[in-house]
């Protein structure tokens, strides 16, 4: 068969064109690509958001899940409010303000390194003297009622707590939320929670 002169050499380019129909097929194949491109990094995106609510699930319903050693957790800030009040027999003794604040009453800087204020706070103060401790700290962990008292410069247990002493006619005793409670030093903060501490005369019944 004879294929006139100008098809046919119009034929030969074409078959042996190396692109060819290569063009239209490259393109098919790039935009392939670029759609599985955007399937993983939806599929990326999609993981991290789902990590982040469930770790942020987590530490609503488990708070304590994210803790290290030390009794900190990491990155996490506390802001809570105990309240304390003593009791002379039926005179209520009053907390001073600025514990954790004026020098005269920031006795131990043991906790300064996880003050929420820098170097004008202890974590643990008072603003005031309606027995309101303030616990502002960098890290959530487990403040106590002793840690308090050290900043505060006083001793507290059983056996005294500021300068009331137990003795054969004086007794201390100490409740938390209406309960009574022997933890005293160990006592660790909650938010919201009411301490009592009452220095009673002792009735010798003969």
């Amino acid at each position: 068969m004879l294929i006139p002169r100008l098809a046919r050499t119009s034929f030969v380019a074409k078959k042996n064109d190396p692109k060819g129909k290569a063009p239209r097929q490259g393109a098919k194949w790039q935009l392939r690509r670029h759609r599985a491109k955007i399937r993983r990094q939806l599929l990326y995106a999609s993981g991290a958001v789902g990590v982040v609510v469930i770790v942020a699930l987590a530490s609503v319903a488990f708070p304590n899940a994210l803790q290290v050693p030390g009794g900190g957790i990491i990155n996490r800030h506390m802001h809570i409010h105990p309240n304390l009040t003593i009791y002379r027999g039926t005179k209520n003794m009053t907390v001073p303000s600025q514990i954790g604040i004026n020098a005269s009453k920031w006795n131990n800087h043991t906790l300064d390194k996880w003050s929420l204020n820098g170097p004008t706070f202890s974590p643990l103060h008072t603003h005031d003297s309606t027995g309101k401790i303030h616990v502002e700290s960098t890290v959530t962990r487990d403040y106590t009622l002793g840690e308090f008292f050290l900043v505060w410069g006083e001793p507290i247990g059983p056996s005294q707590v500021t300068n009331m002493k137990a003795d054969s006619g004086h007794r201390l005793s100490m409740s938390v939320d209406g309960k009574n409670s022997t933890a005293w030093g160990g006592l660790v903060f909650v938010d919201g929670q009411q301490i009592v501490i009452h220095y009673d005369n002792v009735t010798t019944i003969s």
